[in-house]
């Protein structure tokens, strides 16, 4: 299931999910990343984004939070996508 695009009040805390079938002789070979505007989202870069199995929370979301979030799910074959819209309010 693709994430769905969320409209959110400040300070909130959200989450994006991504769900993707892939073949299980593979998993160890798949994996989801996410982007936000383009740029790769790594949860060591900021504590607020928390990336676990195809999760993407965000606390205290802020304005500056707000855009377009992209979910890459990957395999050495093949790589599928979908994105969401953040609006803070």
């Amino acid at each position: 299931d693709p994430p769905h695009n969320l409209r959110v009040s400040a300070g909130t805390t959200i989450q994006f999910s991504c769900q993707a079938e892939f073949d299980p002789s593979i998993s160890d070979d798949f994996e989801i990343l996410w982007e936000k505007d383009g740029m790769a989202l790594n949860g060591s870069e900021n504590a607020r984004y928390i990336l676990d199995d195809g999760v993407l929370e965000i606390i205290n979301v802020s304005f500056g939070d707000q855009g377009f979030y992209v979910c890459v799910a990957r395999t050495p074959v093949d790589q599928d996508m979908a994105v969401a819209q953040l609006s803070v309010v």
